[in-house]
């Protein structure tokens, strides 16, 4: 085990590829304040490069002036890359120091060829010499002779925006608090068994999707403007709404003050529909007093769908944002968002815009989740391949991704992706509703793994 220490470099070379997050996190720990940062980028990697400078400078405090950016025509000939080189220590006359060179971003035969002539030109001209490699598996900065240093994720925190920052992306609409937590967990423990989880799915399916918005609009909003969600409602108290809802999701029935079964009365069905629906929306808006952003974001116009949605599957996303914050302390996570879009600072670039459904992060490791109600194998799959994808481009190797999902047979996924994927086995995890009555405990053994 080394001392970082004396691994610091006065001068300290970066490769800037795919993924600039280990440049970030190479120039948080292994350059002075007043060290000198190169970067050697490519056409492909310019933006990155770009992006890194406006981080170092704002984020870590470096002097512009001892930031410098230099482009290689090709990352591959090593006489090309040589020459680059040589041309450009000529007119960028180093200070006296040592010189560092960080490995980790770049193609492999960038980092050969430049490893390669900047060692020899330290030998000739007398320099002190460190070369490292930012290991994602292990996090942890390797140097020569085996010797290492482990990185304590408290130490070096990025923020979710200065992590998107990197890859020129933006996020346009964010939530910050949970919504409904005592629903959402109460829901989550009731469809721990996967008997009840397919019963809450026949449910939404029957009577939550098929909900008319503008019906429900209706029927809610002179009870809205009449109460002002005022402690006075006369809704239901929410442990009883809950309770009622558990019955129903049984029986595959509906109804505040009679229970109905389908096909006995469509026209009556339609009523208690909303109405129950209703119900249990004003009950919610009522019990839950924190003051919320949310919450007011539900206006009338839309107050429908929203409702929707949350009975629909949001609940699963909030119990889970719920579990992350009731960790974060023990597992030194620094930021937790849910509902994140995310889409391209520059608007004239063409790429597609995308959503985390939870992303939390601890130190610079981004964790990314797909939340899921579905017990379809293929569709829940699917999600997961997408949040791996984006994970991955915006994270680098350092980030995890997990599946929260209504699916029953969670290991058994598992154990399909990393095979087929050949992920990491720490990587990715799956969990299904056997593991919700215990998920904040199976979140922080895998967080302080």
């Amino acid at each position: 085990m080394g001392h970082l220490v004396e691994k610091v470099s006065d001068h300290l070379f970066l490769l800037v590829g795919n993924n600039p997050l280990p440049n970030f996190i190479a120039a948080h720990r292994l350059a002075k304040q007043e060290s000198f940062l190169h970067l050697i980028y490519t056409d492909q990697t310019h933006q990155y490069a770009l992006n890194l400078q406006d981080l170092f400078t704002s984020v870590l405090h470096f002097d512009h002036s001892h930031i410098n950016l230099k482009r290689l025509e090709t990352p591959t000939d090593q006489s090309g890359i040589h020459t680059c080189l040589d041309q450009y220590l000529k007119s960028n006359v180093l200070s006296e120091g040592s010189v560092g060179l960080n490995y980790t971003g770049g193609m492999k035969p960038m980092s050969v060829h430049i490893y390669e002539f900047l060692k020899d030109w330290c030998v000739q001209n007398r320099r002190p010499f460190i070369h490292s490699y930012i290991d994602p598996i292990y996090y942890s900065i390797r140097f020569s002779h085996g010797m290492k240093y482990p990185i304590d994720i408290s130490e070096c925190q990025v923020s979710m925006e200065n992590l998107l920052s990197l890859h020129n992306r933006i996020m346009t609409s964010v939530k910050s608090e949970v919504l409904f937590p005592i629903f959402s967990k109460e829901i989550a423990l009731f469809v721990s068994d996967p008997v009840n989880m397919n019963n809450l799915r026949n449910w939404c399916d029957k009577y939550v999707r098929t909900a008319c918005p503008k019906e429900l609009k209706n029927y809610l909003k002179p009870l809205l403007e009449e109460v002002k969600l005022d402690s006075n409602n006369q809704t239901l108290d929410l442990n009883e709404i809950i309770e009622r809802m558990k019955r129903w999701i049984t029986k595959e029935s509906i109804g505040i003050k009679t229970e109905i079964i389908p096909n006995q009365d469509d026209d009556l069905t339609n009523l208690v529909q909303i109405e129950t629906i209703g119900q249990i929306g004003l009950t919610l808006l009522k019990c839950d007093q924190i003051p919320n952003e949310e919450i007011h974001s539900w206006k009338i116009k839309n107050i429908g769908d929203s409702l929707r949605r949350f009975l629909d599957s949001n609940w699963l996303e909030n119990y889970v944002f719920d579990c992350l914050q009731q960790i974060s302390e023990d597992c030194k996570i620094h930021e937790i968002k849910r509902n994140i879009y995310i889409k391209n600072a520059d608007p004239k670039k063409q790429s597609r815009d995308f959503e985390f459904d939870v992303a939390a992060v601890q130190g610079y490791r981004l964790y990314a989740f797909s939340c899921s109600t579905s017990m379809d194998r293929g569709l829940v799959k699917v999600k997961l391949f997408e949040a791996f994808s984006r994970a991955q481009q915006m994270g680098g190797d350092e980030a995890r991704v997990a599946l929260v999902s209504g699916y029953p047979q969670p290991d058994d996924l598992l154990e399909e992706i990393n095979e087929s994927w050949m992920a990491s086995r720490n990587k990715i995890k799956v969990f299904g509703p056997q593991d919700f009555s215990n998920l904040c405990n199976k979140f922080k053994k895998w967080f302080n793994s």
